[in-house]
């Protein structure tokens, strides 16, 4: 709630100090449809001796604020309350800085690690809830007043790319001639023939015991893969409006295992285990920090990119934003830095749960194989194109791909449904887009001033709606989930297509002060829709 609101929340605290009781009041904004804010911990005192007494105070205390049209007490004790226009002028802004600053209540440094790109392999649709909630959640962090460093934290070292190297050994390839088109099939290749092949598997593994102790031709042949990747990866990321502070991997920290190693085995703080190496904590399952073949895995990794960002970033905060099926590692990595001793910051897994496909299975392609984010980009293009949405047709197809993801729960799996998430009338970024260029064009014919002078029964519900921003917003942020924003922002743009409808803004019986009222309420939508769009990673469009 805003600082009005708060004000009224001390002032009928502060009036039952002479009853020698302690409330603490909190007001929430209500769901009925004539009420707009409850406050319901008077119920506490239902049993009081002197309860109707208090009821009369706070009711007295409730009649003298200047925010407040009408209220009740009922027989319970709950407190309804209906705003006045004071309020509205008060809480109301159409200027950007201003609630810019209103969202600005945090401090500190935070790491947002998202993205998780295996160079090597396609981006496929998995990897749009991690980017996608990663920028939003970036974006969030950065208007509340963190500083915030974004790193893809790419997978470029280990199995995966030990398995690349021995099939074009295996295969005879130059590998100076390798596209990334060619790596697009030579992973599942791979991958397939690892598994049917103990031969090669091996070879696979050696492969990754030379580039951990940096043989220099097999460091070679990495790097000319990892360019290749890396550049294909990062031209396709930024096409899609993804740009990271920071773009390292598992190969910028390799270096710094054999030291962090020793020093973990002079603590005492690992043992060996079947040739195995772990952590020295007894934990089911053993936290594996190197293999009994000598290879490292993403534990190891994990551990020495903490050793480097601390000793680069210090952070006061992690946020990790990977699969939900990735808990467990999280929870072991966790435990083992606090037990390692790496870091004093806050460290937070933002899991999230799977794409499917409208048979509620992971979305696959027809033949079974991962469904490509590219190809899910081009399937909502076409979508769009079929609709005659030529115009803004790239930015309308990246707006509906990062929408329809934030508007579910990231804990909840979710059906990708290419029709749904493009029609006009659903809840979709199309629906969206259309109700601000509306708003806009209302704006672009006016040229008065706007002033806010009064509500009425056709802008009241959008009045609402806009005030409840910043509740969102630092809900969004407490619990790291985009989605509360984003189901407010089709919240507002329903309120206001139903207010642009009912309120007729230009009609020849409107007086000046009326439609520079409108106009004013509509100025305050678009601030706030822009606002939310940014934090979303959502680029607006001027026509439709």
């Amino acid at each position: 709630m805003n600082k009005n609101i708060q004000e009224l929340e001390k002032s009928l605290q502060d009036s039952l100090e002479s009853y020698d009781v302690n409330i603490n009041f909190t007001a929430n904004f209500s769901s009925f449809e004539n009420v707009d804010i409850q406050l319901n911990q008077l119920i506490q005192l239902k049993n009081h001796k002197n309860f109707n007494e208090i009821s009369k105070t706070i009711s007295e205390k409730l009649r003298q604020a200047e925010i407040i049209e009408n209220h009740e007490i009922t027989e319970q004790g709950f407190i309804n309350i209906i705003l006045n226009d004071r309020y509205f002028k008060k809480t109301l802004s159409n200027d950007t800085e201003h609630i810019l600053n209103s969202l600005k209540f945090k401090s500190g440094s935070v790491i947002i690690d998202y993205g998780g790109a295996n160079i090597g392999k396609s981006l496929h649709v998995g990897h749009l809830r991690t980017l996608t909630i990663g920028r939003a959640l970036e974006n969030i962090y950065k208007l509340s007043g963190y500083k915030v460093i974004s790193d893809i934290h790419f997978g470029d070292w280990g199995m995966p790319i030990g398995l690349i190297l021995a099939y074009i050994d295996n295969e005879k390839l130059n590998i100076n001639n390798i596209t990334s088109e060619d790596l697009e099939i030579i992973y599942p290749e791979a991958a397939l023939l690892a598994k049917n092949n103990k031969d090669f598997k091996s070879k696979a593994h050696d492969y990754t015991k030379k580039l951990n102790i940096q043989d220099s031709e097999a460091i070679r042949k990495w790097k000319i893969i990892y360019d290749i990747s890396t550049e294909n990866l990062i031209s396709f990321l930024e096409k899609m409006n993804f740009k990271f502070d920071l773009y390292k991997g598992e190969s910028d920290v390799v270096t710094l295992i054999p030291d962090m190693m020793n020093n973990l085995k002079k603590k005492n703080l690992v043992k060996e285990d079947q040739g195995a190496i772990v952590a020295n904590d007894n934990q089911d399952p053993p936290a594996i920090l190197v293999k009994s073949d000598g290879s490292y895995i993403y534990m190891t990794t994990d551990l020495a990119t903490i050793i480097d960002r601390e000793s680069k970033l210090n952070p006061d905060r992690y946020v990790y934003v990977v699969d939900q099926r990735q808990h467990q590692h999280f929870e072991q990595l966790f435990k083992l830095i606090k037990l390692f001793s790496l870091s004093n910051a806050k460290f937070e897994h933002v899991g999230f749960g799977t794409i499917n496909g409208k048979d509620g299975k992971p979305l696959k392609t027809r033949d079974g194989g991962n469904y490509k984010l590219s190809q899910l980009y081009q399937d909502i293009e076409n979508q769009l194109k079929n609709k005659n949405s030529n115009e803004n047709l790239t930015s309308l197809t990246k707006a509906v791909l990062t929408y329809s993801d934030l508007s579910n729960s990231r804990l909840k799996n979710y059906s990708f449904d290419v029709e749904k998430f493009t029609n006009i009338n659903g809840k979709s970024a199309v629906y969206i887009q259309y109700a601000q260029v509306r708003a806009k064009k209302l704006l672009q014919q006016y040229k008065g001033s706007l002033v806010f002078s009064h509500s009425n029964q056709n802008n009241r519900k959008l009045l609402l709606e806009l005030i409840k921003f910043e509740y969102y917003f630092k809900l969004s942020l407490q619990n790291n989930e985009p989605h509360h924003l984003a189901e407010y922002l089709y919240k507002i743009c329903q309120e206001f297509n139903s207010f642009y409808n009912a309120e007729k803004i230009f009609s020849d019986n409107k007086t000046p002060e009326e439609i520079s009222n409108d106009l004013f309420i509509v100025s305050c939508f678009i601030q706030n829709l822009t606002i939310i769009s940014e934090c979303l990673g959502i680029e607006l469009v001027n026509e439709m």
